[in-house]
């Protein structure tokens, strides 16, 4: 039997942002762990465990050094730790890695009103540190030690727009390399301690008020199939993935701005697996899910970020099918969570959601663990929701 948990921690952010007048600064701030740890035992007692651990944390310090000129400094380190044991043939093997970093860079803010949008580019050097060994019956196997020093370039793009006063979300993206290759996205909230003046939408929305109903649902499908050619009697030959989810929730508007509802939803994945040889496998994963939640909206604007506390169920039936034998499992999980998100409102009727960060503390059986999970990043899933 083998039970596991995972605490996940990826977001813990502070940004203090001035006008981009020449004089006024910022700073900004990020902070992220995870912890994975498995136990494997039989019948026979205990066999082994598996664990993993990271740190991340960073901290920028910008000044506008003429109106819409902004220099910025940054620090950051990252460590991961691995440690895998078996008490069957008494092996055990751990690692870590250490990466410190620090950077500088200039940027270009332009736009109006509610749109700031902004480019730049610096320079970033980091080095970093790590070692492992691997040891059998109290054998040395191996050990390993290494460092290095990196020198890039930094180039960034991305753009900045306020819900109100204060209130912004920030989305950019970057690269280190020449010619540019896109490393990803971010998305993050901003709050603005004097912020410029800009020009309020004039368009008013009874979206969020009190005494209206809100239907939303959400879909999504997704399909991967892979083929390989190799010269080995047992390489993969083909692995077909699908995923489906759907969900639905209804709520009330108890006071303006202040939801309360409930939710369910189903989710399904599918992984076939064949080989060069006659083996096979075939793992089906289902997951049902069932809340009761309140959902603040945080902003009167057509664009404002919310905070949603739920009480959460999750069941998840598992099926694994080889060649040689058939498995079943199930998971039921007991949750509290708390998310942070964006709504867009389209019109009076329709708005748009997505979940920016989310954080849950859970209890498992039959495992009878417990556990908690904090994620952030801008989710590829979004809901659709009717007012009326």
């Amino acid at each position: 039997m083998k039970n596991a948990y995972v605490f996940l921690l990826i977001f813990s952010a502070l940004s203090v942002c001035g006008q981009t007048e020449k004089g006024n600064s910022f700073i900004t701030g990020n902070l992220s762990t995870r912890v994975q740890s498995a136990l494997q035992s039989q019948s026979g007692g205990y066999t082994g465990k598996w664990r993993t651990f990271s740190l991340e944390s960073g901290l920028s310090y910008g000044k506008f050094v003429k109106d819409n000129i902004l220099w910025e400094v940054n620090v950051s380190e990252r460590f991961n730790s691995s440690l895998s044991e078996s008490s069957r043939a008494n092996y055990r093997s751990r690692g870590g890695m250490t990466d410190l970093g620090v950077g500088t860079s200039g940027a270009y803010y332009f736009g109006k009103d509610r749109w700031r949008g902004f480019v730049g580019a610096g320079l970033t050097i980091s080095a970093g540190f790590s070692d492992s060994e691997t040891k059998s019956d109290g054998v040395l196997i191996s050990a390993s030690n290494l460092s290095r020093i990196n020198i890039a370039p930094l180039f960034k793009a991305g753009a900045v727009y306020f819900f109100d006063k204060h209130w912004a979300i920030q989305v950019a993206t970057g690269s280190n390399t020449f010619p540019i290759e896109i490393y990803g996205v971010s998305a993050g909230l901003l709050y603005w301690i004097k912020p410029t003046s800009y020009r309020a939408e004039d368009t008013k929305f009874s979206t969020l008020q009190k005494g209206r109903w809100m239907l939303g649902t959400n879909i999504g499908f997704q399909a991967l199939q892979s083929d390989n050619r190799g010269s080995s009697s047992s390489y993969l030959k083909s692995n077909n993935e699908k995923t489906f989810e759907a969900g639905l929730s209804v709520g009330r508007f108890v006071s303006n701005r202040t939801l309360v509802g409930v939710r369910s939803s189903y989710g399904s994945f599918t992984d076939k697996e064949e080989y060069s040889n006659p083996e096979k496998s075939t793992q089906k994963r289902e997951t049902i899910t069932g809340s009761l939640f309140v959902k603040r909206y945080l902003a009167s604007s057509r664009l404002t970020p919310y905070w949603e506390t739920s009480l959460d169920y999750i069941r998840t039936n598992i099926n694994l099918q080889t060649n040689a034998y058939t498995s079943s499992s199930h998971d039921n999980v007991y949750q509290v969570r708390s998310s942070l998100g964006l709504a867009y409102i389209v019109s009076n009727h329709f708005l748009v959601e997505t979940q920016l960060a989310s954080i849950g503390f859970q209890y498992r059986d039959p495992a009878k663990t417990w556990g908690a999970n904090l994620s952030s990043g801008l989710s590829p899933s979004f809901t659709l929701s009717y007012v009326f």
